[in-house]
């Protein structure tokens, strides 16, 4: 993958080398060199027409720099209020989302608590039942043995008159 990906992309050297080629090629072409030297050297033999051009040019493109000072300064203010505005509304619905989180744990929190109290309310119930019981059972087989023992010793009192 990484050897298509190199041929796919060429390196940074590589694009500047193809640059400077290309820009070697105009050169070369246009004769840029030549007519920026004939242009020089016509200003210095003129210099109220060179200064004519550029104060021409100068003015011709305050408009330009204007719009595009304009532009550019529209475009940071859109930018700034929507970061603005952008991070009013996720401060607000962080909020929103912090207070019913918030509600959730205090409302799973409660019953967690609610369910504890329940188990060891009927956990504590169980526990009296059973004591409960076995105290009846206890009294029931004592009542029982002292019944028995007092038939035993009726029937003994009977058998000796």
């Amino acid at each position: 993958m990484a050897a298509t990906t190199n041929q796919k992309y060429p390196s940074t050297e590589e694009v500047w080398d193809r640059f400077n080629k290309l820009k070697d090629r105009v050169d070369e072409r246009l004769h840029v060199k030549d007519t920026f030297d004939r242009i020089v050297e016509y200003g210095n033999e003129h210099p109220i027409v060179a200064l004519s051009v550029i104060v021409a040019v100068a003015l011709a493109s305050i408009p330009v720099v204007v719009f595009v000072s304009f532009a550019i300064t529209t475009i940071f203010i859109s930018f700034l209020g929507f970061v603005f505005v952008e991070g009013t509304l996720l401060t607000f619905g962080g909020v929103v989302l912090s207070a019913i989180l918030f509600f959730i744990a205090i409302f799973v929190l409660g019953l967690c608590l609610l369910a504890t109290a329940a188990w060891f309310t009927f956990d504590m119930a169980v526990q009296v039942m059973h004591t409960a019981q076995d105290r009846f059972q206890n009294r029931a087989k004592y009542k029982h043995e002292t019944d028995v023992g007092k038939k035993i010793v009726d029937a003994a009192e009977k058998d000796c008159h």
